[in-house]
C-alpha cells in the first residue's frame, strides 16, 4: 500500500499566484496526496479559489481561518494532516511535476527527511528566469544528525521543499507571530532525525517576488532572526557542543546583517542596536578566530566594533550613502 503525503499550503493575499501553485500540486505524478489549503483570512479571492479547487479534486481539504500569519497557517495544516509524510509549499511558489515522486524514491523507514534542489526564480519582463540551484544537480548526499545540523547552521535551511516523516511534528509547531519561523524549529526537528538525504534534482521553484515576507522592507521584526540564533546557540551549547563554531557563526551572521541596516536608522532601532552590540562585544574575540569567519567578515566586524564603541554612526551612514550612489 502506497504511503500518503500531506502537502500543506499556507495562503494569504496571493490570488495572482495561487492557481499556478495548486495546479503544480495537482499535476504530481505521485497521486496518493492529501492537499491541505489553508486560507489564512486572505482579504482577496484566495478563499473562493481554494473552494473551487476542492470541488474539482477530492484530495483537497480547505481550512478557512482568521489571519494568524504563516506559522499559524502551517500549524493549522499540521493539526489536521493524516498523511505518513508532510511537505510544505508556500503559495507563491510551485513544484516540479515529479517532485513528490523523486523524493519518495529515496524515502524509507530508516530515512527521516528527503530534500530536493530548490530553484530560485524571478519574473523579468513577463518571463520566468531560473537564477540558482540550492543543491548541485545530479548529486546525492546522505547525512546523519550532526552533518544535517551543521549544514543547516551554515546554510539556513527553509521548511519547504523537504519531505518529512509526519511523526517529527508530533510535539513541534512553528512559533506563532514570528518571522524567520523555520530557523526556530529546524534544529529541533533535526534533533529527532537519524538520516537525512539530499537529492540533486530540481523539485521546488522559489519565486522571488518583491513584496514577499523575505524581500519586504526592513523592520524590527527582522530581530526574530537574532533571537532565534541566540536560542539555537544555547541549544547547541547544551546538546551538541561540537557544533558551537557553526552556531556561533550563524549567530554572528545575524548580528552583521541586522547592524548594517539598523545603524542607518539608529534612533528608530536604538534598543535593538544595544542588544546586538552586547552580543558582538561578548563574542568578538571568539568570532574573529572562528574557522568559518572570512576576511570580509572580519573587516565588517571590526568596523561595527569601532562605530558602536565610539558612536560613529553618522560616519557609517554617510559612507554607506556614498557607496549606494556609486554602485
Amino acid at each position: 500500500m502506497k504511503k500518503t503525503v500531506s502537502i500543506i499550503v499556507p495562503i494569504y493575499n496571493v490570488e495572482d499566484y495561487l492557481p499556478r501553485c495548486v495546479d503544480s500540486i495537482l499535476r504530481q505524478t505521485y497521486s496518493d496526496l492529501e492537499i491541505i489549503l489553508v486560507d489564512d483570512g486572505s482579504p482577496d479571492s484566495c478563499g473562493a479559489i481554494c473552494d473551487a479547487y476542492a470541488k474539482k479534486d477530492s484530495r483537497i481539504r480547505v481550512i478557512h481561518k482568521p489571519n494568524g500569519g504563516l506559522s499559524d497557517a502551517r500549524n493549522a495544516g499540521l493539526d489536521i494532516a493524516t498523511g505518513d509524510y508532510v511537505y510544505f509549499v508556500d503559495s507563491d511558489d510551485w513544484i516540479a511535476d515529479d517532485a513528490i515522486t523523486s523524493l519518495m524514491m529515496r524515502m524509507d523507514d530508516t530515512v527521516d527527511i528527503v530534500m530536493g534542489s530548490s530553484v530560485d526564480v524571478r519574473e523579468v519582463d513577463g518571463k520566468i528566469l531560473e537564477t540558482a540551484y540550492s543543491i548541485p544537480l545530479g548529486s546525492l548526499r546522505e547525512m546523519d544528525r550532526l552533518e544535517a545540523m551543521k549544514d543547516d547552521l551554515l546554510g539556513g535551511w527553509a521548511a519547504w521543499n523537504k519531505l518529512y516523516k509526519r511523526m517529527l511534528f508530533q510535539t513541534i509547531r512553528f512559533p506563532v507571530g514570528k518571522i524567520n519561523e523555520d530557523e526556530a524549529i529546524l534544529l529541533h526537528i533535526l534533533d529527532l532525525c537519524d538520516r537525512v538525504i539530499q537529492v540533486g534534482h530540481p523539485t521546488y521553484y522559489y519565486f522571488l517576488r518583491p513584496n514577499s515576507i523575505t524581500t519586504s522592507s526592513f523592520s524590527e521584526k527582522k530581530m526574530d532572526w537574532f533571537h532565534n540564533c541566540v536560542a539555537n546557540y544555547g541549544f547547541i551549547q547544551e546538546a551538541y557542543p561540537q557544533l558551537l563554531p557553526e552556531a556561533e557563526y550563524r549567530l554572528m551572521s545575524s548580528v552583521q546583517y541586522l547592524l548594517q541596516f539598523m545603524l542607518l536608522e539608529h534612533k528608530r532601532f536604538s534598543d535593538q542596536i544595544l542588544q546586538l552590540q552586547s552580543c558582538l562585544d561578548e563574542k568578538y574575540r571568539s568570532i574573529l578566530r572562528n574557522p568559518y569567519t572570512t576576511k570580509e567578515d572580519r573587516k565588517r566586524l571590526r568596523l561595527f566594533k569601532i562605530v558602536l564603541r565610539w558612536k560613529l554612526g553618522w560616519i557609517y551612514r554617510t559612507v554607506y550613502g556614498l557607496y549606494r550612489k556609486l554602485r
